[in-house]
């Protein structure tokens, strides 16, 4: 799974982190599917980037427990950043 999309938006981009450098773009949606969610909204700015999303879904494989065990220790250290909320005021 590796994810050619370069460029900024919204949750893929905190503050000094962005997500695409440590998961695929197939990871990050494989592992919110593999979640029990009733639906996933997922923005995109250009045509190429809903295309590769179709494919990622239209690919995706359920991940095992392991998997999803997997991809959380790989971004499980950016929990406790604080800029991770940047958007919520200090209290």
């Amino acid at each position: 799974m590796k994810c050619s999309r370069k460029g900024k938006s919204g949750i893929w981009d905190l503050p000094g982190i962005h997500i695409l450098h440590y998961l695929s773009l197939e990871e990050v949606l494989w592992y919110a599917l593999s979640l029990p969610i009733s639906s996933l909204v997922e923005g995109t700015e250009k045509l190429a980037y809903l295309e590769q999303n179709v494919k990622a879904v239209r690919d995706f494989q359920k991940l095992s427990i392991n998997e999803l065990l997997e991809i959380e220790s790989r971004v499980s250290r950016f929990a406790t950043t604080p800029d991770l909320e940047y958007y919520r005021p200090k209290s």
